[in-house]
């Protein structure tokens, strides 16, 4: 992940001691950072505010299966990471997106044998410790839906499958049969979920709005913001009142691996100047960089004060919070071995 680039490798003497450091964009990677431990973390620190500020907040952590594989991690550190998460996201368990050998343009596809059961054994663990597992498959053929829907469900996985943009409330199936008239108020109560996270086919507000309250699923996950203005605390409220009259969890989207320059945050000198925490930008996304995660100055960002994005999603009254681009850490690992 990340655009290659030249890699300068040099020699440092520090204290007497030796490693090997390479320069990435206007930054310093150093070989003795543990990445993956570094991730784990931030992940720590970030469950550990906010439920500091409310005890019954959540956290969802997308993807970064390397996390939970004891290869990779002592038992430990994984441990560590396990009682910081409240669930755990993968994408693409039954259909994926992306570009064939014989086909460069981007379609969905099923998922090969292999990458199915990596992601089934990397679960393995996060299972057993009780957490919920839910899946994003992409497709719209209504036969791989039922089958993407079925196959997850045998595992025990929630299912949400739907278009790779994520920007609309899927029109197949109609009504979930899973779908129930309860009140759920912890994650290990959901079976149904939608995520949502590009709002921009909607017209107004006032129309995203109500058609998410328009919606029965135990779980919505959204992007904090419509139209780079972020949801008020009641229009948050609202949303945890579904179609039934029931409540739901409705958590805030939160790269933690990536800086997006379409965020308040963002700085405009950073684009021509970019702080040393901040390194490429991702070719796959526009205008998302990737940072260097574990610094102060990006935690900054992240949380520790009153209008930091985490502070805020706490305060605007989300039941939780959607951790994305966790497996950031293979980018710096990437660079290292280059």
């Amino acid at each position: 992940m990340g655009k290659g680039s030249t890699l300068i490798y040099s020699l440092l003497i520090v204290m007497g001691g030796i490693f090997f450091f390479c320069t990435v964009r206007n930054e310093v990677v150093a070989a003795d950072i543990q990445y993956k431990k570094e991730m784990v973390l931030l992940i720590e620190e970030i469950s550990n505010y906010a439920k500091k500020k409310n005890p019954y907040f959540q956290v969802i952590g997308n993807g970064g299966l390397d996390l939970y594989r004891q290869e990779n991690l002592d038992d430990a550190l994984i441990k560590r990471l396990l009682n910081h998460l409240d669930g755990v996201l993968v994408e693409g368990r039954a259909y994926t997106w992306g570009k064939t050998e014989d086909d460069q343009a981007m379609h969905t596809m099923p998922t090969t044998p292999d990458a199915k059961d990596f992601i089934d054994s990397s679960l393995s663990l996060p299972v057993a410790n009780h957490l919920p597992v839910f899946i994003v498959d992409y497709c719209q053929d209504h036969n791989q839906i039922d089958d993407a829907y079925r196959e997850n469900r045998a595992k025990g996985y929630i299912s949400f499958i739907g278009s790779p943009d994520l920007n609309t409330i899927p029109s197949y199936p109609r009504d979930l049969p899973w779908e129930f008239n309860k009140k759920i108020s912890r994650l290990d109560q959901v079976h149904s979920f939608l995520i949502l996270l590009n709002p921009g086919n909607f017209k107004s507000k006032e129309e995203y709005l109500r058609k998410l309250r328009n919606t029965n699923c135990d779980l919505l996950i959204i992007d904090r913001y419509f139209d780079n203005q972020p949801l008020s605390s009641a229009d948050v409220a609202s949303l945890r009142v579904r179609k039934n009259g029931t409540s739901r969890l409705v958590f805030a989207y939160l790269s933690i691996g990536e800086a997006e320059n379409y965020r308040p945050y963002w700085q405009a000198s950073w684009s021509t100047s970019p702080p040393a925490w901040i390194a490429e930008e991702n070719p796959d996304w526009q205008g998302n960089f990737k940072v260097k995660y574990w610094t102060k100055e990006w935690k900054k960002v992240l949380f520790g004060s009153p209008r930091t994005l985490l502070d805020e999603i706490v305060k605007d009254g989300f039941s939780g919070v959607f951790l994305d681009v966790i497996d950031a850490y293979d980018y710096f690992e990437n660079k290292q071995v280059m």
